[in-house]
């Protein structure tokens, strides 16, 4: 089986990956850690003060964010007997998903996407586009939420 586990940059993974530790999968299953980072504006906190006000290297320092959230995810995955290759891309998550999954002829895509408002209303963007062109099945990852009072 292959599987496509498309993760958002900003997430934790460790919930996602401790869901899938508890399946069980067919002998030879492959998982691709897939992130795509997107090209949003970056806010000022991070043009400026982690930049330095230079875009580039603002780009820069989201593909690292993104290659050490998909390693540490990799990482995990192993450890539950899984093997696991990584792919980092830069541009429009859906359709790279989309494409991805078509040419590395996955099984399976599975969506793990960012906890936040803001971002579930993007994604819901997303997931819509994923599970209108996805050349396979899509399972959604939500992350539980704690109530505060």
């Amino acid at each position: 089986m292959r599987i496509i586990l498309a993760l958002d940059p900003l997430s934790g993974s460790e919930e996602v990956v401790l869901r899938l530790a508890e399946r069980s999968w067919p002998p030879g299953t492959i998982v691709l850690v897939l992130s795509v980072v997107r090209h949003l504006p970056p806010s000022a906190a991070e043009l400026w003060f982690d930049a330095g006000g230079d875009i580039e290297v603002v780009r820069k320092l989201r593909r690292e964010r993104a290659r050490e959230s998909a390693a540490r995810t990799a990482d995990l995955l192993r450890t539950c007997g899984l093997a696991v290759e990584i792919m980092v891309l830069d541009g429009s998550p859906a359709k790279l998903i989309v494409d991805v999954a078509k040419r590395w002829a996955a099984d399976l895509i599975l969506l793990a996407p960012d906890r936040r408002k803001i971002a579930r209303w993007m994604l819901s963007r997303i997931t819509r586009a994923v599970l209108s062109h996805a050349p396979c099945s899509v399972e959604l990852f939500w992350h539980k939420e704690v109530a505060t009072p």
